[in-house]
Order: structure tokens, then sequence, then C-alpha cells
């Protein structure tokens, strides 16, 4: 005999739901029953150009904020005259195709799909000579090579479809280009080039000793770091180039992350460097768009990183399961979290659903935006576990799609030189 009171039935707690609450959950709860996982499907982020009819003022906005916001903007005054000298001007971001391609790369891409949609004309500029000068046992055919391979990637697989790609090397042999270079070479100190250089802007003021000026001690720096005795000259000479290019391109936009931002600070916007390159009066300064540096899984600097600490685009499943599993995910700390950052450039801009997040101990939680995934990360409501469990599958899709289409016979030949082999056996010495 039931204990129930006759005549009152069960409370249904689903109907208790609002019907958009509802609705929600029974999306969550069909993708968990037809599928092991979630199903994604990939998109390109912010597709489609802005109204040309619209003003400067939208079109620096886009720029400036977009798909996400800019660390800094030097000389934002000059971006709406850029735009109103002339309706499409040009924007330029450099590479230097030497590695595989990884999620580091992600975050540039997004600016730069911002800047196609604002009516730029841009231009990726392959800094293969470059990668030349500081690793000789590169061959002409091995720098043509890895700037094809970075051309195709981010022109037919993530997006940047109207972006044109400029070797370097087929303007730096350029008779005036080579004339400016040595004239540049000329006026720039070996400190200031070395202070352009990765780490040098911190490295160049080493405090050697205490000096005694009368009842104070005065720090005395030397003049020279201690290791620039142990650089190369074309690791000195790489930044010059880098902001020789972009008046030689006759540039308004220059894109690059916050590191470079030495180059341009200590050498590209010289006003004497700019009458020795001898442009005309109407050549203006660039406007320079600096983004966060990309860091890799273990929060530290990409441009130090190891292979085995960064997600590559070709990783097999079982590395990719591996190294999402070490993704250092400090709980509720949502800065400087590095399984954030590929949460915010690498898989939310990317996919057409909303991400699910499957917890284990609780219902799972939909998030389509950065603000509701970082506010339910900062409140604890997801566990750093539960969100890479849930990342890994829009991340195979994207890694997938790129391995297809790079699986083409006539696209095969563009990665033969990425030792697969060696980033397995590097995720092994890692555990």
């Amino acid at each position: 005999m039931s204990d129930k009171p006759e005549g009152r039935r069960p409370t249904n707690r689903l109907a208790l739901l609002p019907k958009t609450e509802l609705g929600r959950l029974s999306r969550v709860l069909d993708q968990m029953l037809d599928h092991d996982v979630a199903e994604y499907h990939l998109t390109v982020p912010g597709s489609g150009r802005i109204n040309s009819t619209q003003g400067s003022y939208d079109k620096c906005a886009t720029i400036i904020n977009g798909l996400f916001p800019l660390k800094e903007v030097i000389n934002p005054h000059e971006l709406a005259q850029a735009f109103k000298r002339q309706s499409t001007p040009r924007s330029i971001w450099g590479l230097a195709p030497r590695a595989p391609m990884h999620l580091g790369y992600d975050r540039f891409i997004l600016k730069q799909l911002d800047l196609i949609r604002s009516g730029c004309l841009h231009t990726v500029l392959l800094a293969d000579l470059e990668v030349g000068l500081t690793s000789p046992h590169l061959d002409e055919a091995d720098l043509s090579l890895r700037s094809a391979y970075y051309q195709e990637a981010m022109s037919a697989v993530f997006g940047l479809s109207e972006a044109e790609f400029c070797p370097r090397s087929s303007f730096q042999f350029d008779r005036d280009y080579i004339s400016h270079l040595m004239r540049t070479l000329s006026d720039v100190r070996v400190l200031r080039a070395y202070r352009a250089t990765p780490g040098g802007a911190t490295d160049s003021a080493h405090l050697v000793m205490w000096q005694s000026k009368g009842t104070a001690a005065v720090p005395k720096y030397q003049e020279f770091p201690a290791d620039i005795s142990d650089r190369d000259l074309a690791s000195l000479v790489y930044p010059v180039m880098q902001a020789l290019d972009a008046y030689h391109q006759r540039a308004d936009i220059v894109l690059g992350d916050f590191g470079q931002k030495q180059i341009y600070a200590n050498i590209g916007r010289d006003n004497k460097l700019r009458q020795l390159l001898a442009f005309d009066e109407n050549q203006s300064v660039p406007v320079l768009l600096f983004l966060e540096n990309s860091s890799d899984i273990l929060g530290k600097p990409m441009v130090k990183s190891k292979q085995a600490d960064r997600i590559t685009f070709h990783e097999t499943p079982e590395t990719l399961r591996h190294k999402i599993n070490r993704i250092v995910a400090p709980e509720f700390i949502v800065d400087c979290n590095p399984l954030i950052e590929i949460c915010r450039y690498s898989v939310l801009p990317w996919i057409k659903e909303p991400l699910i997040i499957c917890r284990k101990k609780s219902r799972p939680i939909e998030v389509s935006t950065l603000d509701e995934l970082a506010n339910d990360y900062r409140l604890g409501h997801i566990h750093p576990s539960d969100l890479k469990t849930s990342i890994l599958e829009p991340l195979r899709l994207r890694i997938d799609t790129f391995q297809q289409h790079f699986a083409q016979a006539d696209k095969r030949h563009l990665v033969s030189w990425i030792d697969v082999k060696s980033n397995i056996e590097n995720c092994l010495e890692s555990e």
C-alpha cells in the first residue's frame, strides 16, 4: 500500500523550470543521449565585411574591440585618420614560418579577421629571409616550403582568404630596400637594436654594482648587457628589418604582439629614421596595434616554449588529450589562466553551437560567450577538469579539419617537413 496521500500526484520538477531554461536543458540532454560527446560544427569567426557606408568610427571600433579587445593601441587618433584618407588603409602582420602551426596563432588570426572586416587591405608578411638568418641550417627550398604551408593553412583553413601573403624575400633584395637598410643600420646603435630583441628591453639595464656618491648609494648600470657578446649579428639586424618593412610596405596599420612593441618603440617610430628613408610628406606614421603575448599550456611565453608544451594542429588524439590534461588551470582565477585563454581564442570563436560543459557533480552548463564562461569559472561553478574534458571535442574537430585538408594529394608535400613522431616522443618525455 502506498504511503502517498490519495489524490496527490508526485511533483514534476521539470515543469517548474522556466521555458527558456527547460529548452536549454533539453538540448543539452539530447546531445548527451544521441552522442558520446557534444556535436559541434566549425565556423569562420566574424565572417562578412562591414558595410562600406559605415563611418570610420564603426570601423575603428571593429579593429580595437571586434572579436576581442586589443591590449594597446599606439597613436589611436591616427586610426580614424587612416580611414578618412582612404577607404581601404593598408594593414600588415608578420610571422616567422619556423615551427608547425599551433594555437598561439589563433588570437592573431582573429584580429586579422577584424582588420579585413573593417575594410583594410591586409597583408601577411612571411619572414622567410629572417628565419634563414637565424636558422642557417634551413636552405631556400625549406623556407619556401614552410612559407607555402603557412599561407595555405591561414588562407584555406582559418579564413584569411582575402589577405595577401607576401614573402619578405620578394622585396628585401630590391636595390631600394638594401640601400634603406644600410642607411638605417648606420644610424641604429647596437644597444638600441638589442633592446628591440625579445627580452632585450628588460635585460639591457642590468644592475652590476653600487657606487658611492657623497652619502648616498647610487646604482650604476653597465652600458651593454653581459650576454651581448654571445649574440649573433643576425639577431640584432632582424628587428631593424622588421621595422623597416612597415615603412617599405607603406603600411597604415601594423599588428603585432606586445613583445614586439620594443621594435617599433626603439626603432620604427624614430623621426630621424623616417628622414633617412626619405619618405614623402604624405607617408604617415603607422598605427601600432598590440595583442597580449601568447602563452603555452604551462603559462610560459610561447616564444620560449618547447614543442611538448604547446598544442599544434598536428596532434594525434592521444597527444591532444595528454596536453589538455597538462594545461595549468588554477581554480577560480580567470586572468593569466592558460585554460581560459584557449577557450577564449581557440574554442568559443570557432564553433557555431554553445560550448557544453558536462560536470561530474552537477547538471551540464551551456556557455556561448567568454563572459559567461569566466563568470561561472570565477564562482567555482566550472571545475578545471570538467572544462578540460569539454574542450577536447571542439579542439579535436579543428585539428581533424586541418589535418584532412593537408591530407589531400596536392597538399601533402606542404607538411612533409613536420615530424609528428618527435611530438609523440616529446609528450612521453613530459609525463
